[in-house]
């Protein structure tokens, strides 16, 4: 495994994370977070599946 790899798997990870704090704020109905982080984090979770993608094919 190398860097690229784990850095791609960390990046998206931390994307699904925003993802999953946006739904339970929404679900609870606490409005703490603005949407913003959900767009944050799709971008986060393309960003680290292209890393990903690509050190696998070097």
């Amino acid at each position: 495994m190398n860097l690229d790899f784990n850095l791609g798997k960390l990046i998206a990870i931390i994307g699904f994370i925003f993802i999953l704090l946006d739904a339970i704020d929404y679900l609870l109905g606490w409005t703490n977070i603005s949407a913003g982080v959900m767009v944050i984090g799709l971008i986060l979770v393309v960003i680290g599946m292209f890393i990903n993608k690509k050190s696998k094919k070097d």
